[in-house]
């Protein structure tokens, strides 16, 4: 179980953690994924003016990265201080450890990037930032950029369509694998 401590000043944040979206139960609020997964734990010590974030070891990325906007955002809210120090998420490539607040921007562009590289010479779907299909078919390369927010981005990429070598550009692609197999 991963352990993150969030310590304010605030007398009372029961009703901002409500108004976020939190369900409440006793001193405890609970955070869940629009499917009702139950991603995040909440513990309010107000003797300590601490929260108590636990969360799973084994969950994917995707969900990482909802934990990781909920504690800023509750941070943010209650101008809090946070210590990720229990909650080591992985490496980036220099070996620096990254944790779910401290080295997120990099940790995530690394396994973005990681992602991407997995999937040269795989039948990929290309989507513009609004989801809506550009193309599909084989990747051959593609480029990033990091934003200014340090967010990851795909700028270019080239595939091997039923039609024949295409390049797409675009702000934000998306590049997804589709598989053949039904």
């Amino acid at each position: 179980m991963f352990t993150t401590i969030v310590k304010h000043n605030k007398a009372d944040i029961d009703d901002q953690l409500i108004d976020l979206g939190l369900m409440q139960i006793g001193n405890r609020f609970i955070f869940h994924t629009n499917n009702q997964k139950e991603l995040c734990t909440i513990l309010s010590n107000k003797m300590k003016n601490e929260l108590l974030f636990q969360f799973q070891e084994s969950l994917n990325f995707e969900e990482y990265e909802q934990i990781h906007k909920v504690i800023c955002s509750i941070s943010e809210l209650i101008d809090g201080k946070i210590d990720d120090s229990m909650c080591r998420l992985g490496y980036l490539e220099n070996g620096e450890s990254a944790y779910i607040v401290t080295n997120w921007k990099k940790w995530s562009f690394f396994i973005e990037k990681a992602k991407i590289k997995s999937m040269e010479g795989v039948n990929v779907l290309v989507l513009n930032a609004l989801k809506a299909k550009i193309d599909s078919g084989i990747l051959i390369s593609y480029e990033l950029k990091q934003s200014i927010k340090d967010e990851f981005c795909i700028n270019k990429c080239t595939l091997i369509t039923t039609t024949g070598e295409r390049t797409i550009v675009g702000d934000k692609l998306l590049i997804e694998p589709i598989s053949l197999l039904l």
